[in-house]
């Protein structure tokens, strides 16, 4: 069987149209012969009755007949006839449907030398098929909630109805389909139409389509009203408890139906075009975290469900927010934490009794602010008592550094660097340099992470203020002392290297400090990822024995290595670092391990499980710009299904992962350079879509087609329903919106096993993933027999009828002389619920005991169950010999050598002179070949060209006709 053509919007079903007028033969109207048989009377149904469907018309026996022929026409004069029977019955019904209307017929009886009657007068019936069919659900003017209500359109069956054609529209008149455009067809009397609509009243009505598509009269117009509920509570939760950093998390409860939500973020409150500022993204949870920061304002958002048509809900305003990082304008607390002067010791000692504070080894250092990714340094001289904060280039500091330490560099025309830097790398150094004896003013801000953001997000400025308005008063460069005993000359010893401490693991880019060496007025520091200084991943130099990681202007930062870094400083005796030794692995070098600390992975807790997608959640790091989220369904990551840069601490998927199978993930921050620090710990959850349930309640068994319902599942775009038959094959339909499916047709008998599962977003596009199935619930089609068959039987006189039954497209009628049907006198197939047979098989001749079922057949031609056999005595057929009828010919043109030229054969009946259509007409001779079959007018036309002189022979023959010839001579040219 087949149980294909589940309502998927349109799914692609044959129209079948019937062409009256190709099955027309015309028959010219003679006088008879005086011997011909008598004009037949008709004796039912009665002149211009209403009938469902064309009838069984009868009429008497004709004395000396032999057989008659009956025709149904479209207007009186039967031009051109729609049907044309022959036969050896009293009774006569065609074997197709036809689309309402007026119909006449008539008869006319033939003997057995082919002489007719004239034609008995025409009886009109009026065919009115069928009553309308009443619409039962929904209520008129119902409301239809998507989608805890699906949409389920039922209506009563027609009797004789193979189909139905739903109308859904947007207008009374139905002038405005939905979907396609197109009505929807359907072999059942339910429809639950795989349609999203926007929020509207929507109108629709039925019409019952026979088994060659004519439609019946169409049902009463109803309406009903689609809504969709779209409303939630949105809110906003700050991920990170430090008040230095603002992390938004957006949340609302879930819209039943949303395939995915719009987020809008704006700076202004009416939600003005051009001020969005997020997101581009539609999320299909219901949490968002944007992947970028914003910069410091007050914002606005609203969250609005779209389904998976495209069709938008409301929009849901959250509350107001107000975005700052770091920001504390009014002085209640200082943006940069712990910002004071150090030297070699933490904190520095002032070296002057005097008011302010006096150091030659200037280091500014300060805490860590969290969400910064790096930081701006400001140090401006004093001039006449006060911070030049509009300073030149030339006399100013401004840096950035992603190290919470500043030091001064070496400034000027630099020596060539005692140790060759690598290529692309020039030692860091500063444009302008310290003067001894002056004051400067300092100040720090810091700067958001980000993802890649070209707007800086900066905090507030903090300012160090030494008591005396300045921040310090450079005395002089270090003087120094003697290297410690481990020193090889003009070297540093390893006692000399103070910070980091040998060997020390840190986790910021550190600052390095070392003890000053007499006589040395510069120092070069080297810092390598290995002991021979081959891989150098720093230059710098300095005239103070300090240096804090960066370049003149940008921030400079450190990879995290499982290996150690190896560092050493080259003093040099000149300010420009010339006098410099040249051999790193001679200078006592030092080294350290950068390590940052990674993220503690904060949610899906380890091994939990989810019907849906989890929000990710991890711990800050300090430093971090942003942060690379990995997931995959293999812990080596080698194809991650997910890999996301976010410079926030959370994300929520977008895509949906796939079930019942282990998920890894990991976070790994990124510094101002965007380089990868030290991945987390690996984490794994579980995804366990749920199923549906299938409601066994309307199963079961039964001929007519059902609704198949299921539990609606959370989270679910759409639904997926898998027919299986008994024998194995099964096909899956797709599309369904709702929790409900129904049938466009059902074909064949059998049990069906059902499953159904869920659809899940997985993205913002249209592809899903799918949940698992659910269990499996049987339904049994039935194809049973026709009811109420009967016959009527006499001399020359057999008709069969029975109860026409819906959603069935034909009947197979069997008539045998035995109860095993074997052999079959008839065996045919009949659109009408009513057969009368031509009586033409010879086993009808003497009659006797005969035996007849009928049973329905489907739109794909499978058989349902036969009737009980029934039978009846057949008194017989007076059938006199049969003898053969003759041609006659003519022609019109004529044939001429070596020229093409047309020439037309006119064939008739001798003895009625009406047109014989079917013949076969083969021309032969004088250089041509050529056959045709005549047509209706009982004529074909030849265009031939002899190639020489001759007769050329036309030979017409057909079945109960002798054979005849026509010849032509061929003209010279």
């Amino acid at each position: 069987m087949a149980a294909g053509g589940l309502h998927l919007g349109r799914t692609a079903i044959s129209k079948l149209r019937l062409s009256l007028a190709a099955s027309a033969v015309g028959l010219v109207l003679v006088a008879p012969a005086a011997s011909a048989p008598a004009t037949p009377v008709p004796v039912g149904p009665p002149d211009g009755i209403e009938v469902t469907f064309l009838p069984t018309v009868a009429w008497n026996p004709v004395s000396g007949a032999d057989h008659y022929i009956v025709e149904f026409g479209a207007d009186p004069s039967f031009n051109p006839a729609l049907f044309t029977i022959s036969t050896k019955n009293t009774r006569a019904v065609p074997d197709k449907t036809v689309p309402n209307g007026t119909y006449y017929w008539r008869v006319q009886a033939f003997d057995s030398g082919g002489m007719g009657s004239p034609w008995s007068p025409p009886m009109a019936v009026e065919k009115n098929w069928a009553g309308n069919t009443s619409l039962s659900q929904p209520a008129d003017g119902a409301t239809i909630s998507y989608p805890a209500d699906p949409l389920v359109l039922r209506w009563t069956a027609v009797q004789g109805a193979a189909k139905y054609r739903v109308a859904i529209a947007s207008d009374p008149s139905l002038g405005s389909l939905v979907g396609d455009g197109d009505p929807i067809e359907v072999q059942a009397v339910n429809l639950a139409p795989n349609l999203l609509l926007p929020a509207n009243t929507y109108y629709w009505a039925v019409t019952p389509l026979d088994a060659q598509g004519n439609p019946g009269e169409r049902s009463p117009v109803r309406s009903f009203t689609w809504e969709w509920p779209s409303t939630t509570t949105p809110d906003v939760n700050d991920l990170v408890p430090a008040t230095e950093h603002y992390d938004p998390q957006f949340t609302w409860d879930a819209i039943p139906g949303a395939a995915h939500y719009d987020v809008e973020v704006n700076s202004s409150s009416d939600f003005a075009t051009g001020s969005k500022v997020c997101c581009t993204d539609q999320t299909i949870a219901t949490t968002l975290t944007p992947l970028e920061v914003f910069a410091n304002n007050t914002y606005y958002w609203r969250v609005r469900a779209i389904d998976k048509a495209g069709n938008a809900g409301v929009w849901n305003e959250g509350p107001s927010f107000v975005k700052t990082f770091d920001n504390y304008p009014d002085l209640s607390e200082l943006s940069i934490k712990n910002l004071h002067m150090r030297d070699a010791a933490d904190p520095g000692t002032d070296l002057d009794a005097a008011a302010g504070y006096q150091t030659d080894d200037p280091i500014l250092t300060w805490d860590p602010v969290p969400g910064a990714a790096s930081y701006e340094v400001d140090v401006v001289p004093v001039v006449t008592g006060s911070c030049d904060w509009t300073a030149s280039t030339f006399d100013r500091w401004t840096v950035k550094t992603a190290t919470n330490s500043w030091t001064p560099l070496a400034s000027g025309l630099l020596a060539t660097p005692p140790y060759p830097p690598p290529a692309g790398m020039t030692a860091s150094k500063d444009i302008n340099a310290l003067v001894p004896g002056e004051s400067y003013c300092a100040r720090v801000r810091a700067r958001s992470g980000r993802v890649s953001l070209s707007t800086v997000i900066w905090g507030d400025h903090t300012y160090l203020d030494d008591g005396t308005g300045s921040s310090f008063t450079f005395q002089d460069f270090p003087a120094g002392g003697s290297c410690s005993p481990s020193c090889n000359a003009n070297y540093l010893g390893s006692d000399d290297y103070t910070l980091p401490a040998r060997g020390e693991t840190t986790g910021e880019n550190p600052l390095f400090t070392w003890n000053p060496i007499a006589g040395k007025q510069s120092y070069w520091v080297i810092v390598a990822k290995d002991p021979s200084f081959t891989t150098i991943v720093d230059y710098a130099i300095t005239r103070i024995p300090a240096y804090a990681v960066r370049t003149a202007s940008a921030p400079r930062t450190y990879p995290d290595e499982t290996t150690l870094y190896y560092w050493v400083v080259l003093p040099a005796t000149g300010t420009n670092g010339s006098g410099a030794p040249g051999n790193p692995a001679l200078g006592a070098y030092a080294n350290f391990q950068k390590q940052t600390t990674p993220p503690d992975l904060l949610a899906p807790a380890e091994g939990s499980s989810f019907p849906t997608q989890p929000t990710f959640q991890w711990t800050s790091v300090l430093g971090a710009r942003r942060y690379h989220l990995q997931v995959a369904y293999e812990p080596t990551f080698g194809a991650p299904v997910d890999d996301i840069r976010t410079s926030s601490t959370s994300y929520t998927a977008l895509k949906t992962y796939n079930s019942a199978t282990t998920i890894y993930w990991r976070v790994q921050p990124e510094d101002e350079n965007n380089i990868g620090l030290t991945w987390s710990a690996t984490g794994t959850f579980q995804v366990a879509l749920p199923a549906p349930t299938i409601d066994p309640s309307g199963l079961g068994t039964s001929d007519n087609l059902p609704v198949v319902f299921w539990s609606a599942v959370p989270g679910a775009v759409d639904y997926e329903l898998q027919v299986q038959d008994a024998d194995g094959d099964h096909n899956e339909f797709t599309g369904f919106p709702s929790h409900a499916a129904s049938w466009e047709k059902m074909t064949g008998a059998g049990i069906l096993t059902l499953r159904v599962r869920a659809h899940f977003p997985k993205s913002n596009s249209t592809q899903t993933t799918a949940g698992p199935w659910s269990d499996p619930e049987d339904f049994i089609h039935t194809m049973h027999e026709p009811q109420n068959a009967s016959e009527e039987v006499a001399q020359n006189r057999l008709a069969l009828s029975w109860d026409a039954k819906t959603g069935m497209k034909q009947y197979r009628v069997q008539i045998s002389a035995r109860q095993d049907f074997s052999p079959y006198i008839e065996s045919k197939n009949t659109d009408n619920p009513s057969f009368a047979p031509t009586l033409s098989s010879l086993t009808y001749k003497n009659g006797g005991t005969m035996y007849w079922r009928v049973a329905a057949i489907d739109a794909d031609s499978n058989l349902g169950d036969f009737t009980g056999i029934r039978s009846f005595d057949f008194p017989g057929v007076t059938t006199p010999t049969a003898t053969l009828s003759k041609f006659k010919l003519t022609s019109a043109g004529y044939l001429v050598k070596g020229r093409s030229r047309y020439i037309t054969i006119y064939v008739k009946n001798l003895s009625t002179l009406a047109a014989v259509s079917g013949a076969t007409v083969r021309a032969s001779g004088a250089g041509v070949l050529s056959t045709k079959v005549t047509g209706a007018a009982g004529s074909v036309r030849f265009y031939l060209k002899p190639t020489k002189l001759g007769t050329v022979t036309f030979r017409v023959s057909k079945s109960g006709f002798t054979t005849a010839f026509l010849y032509r001579k061929v003209r010279a040219g």
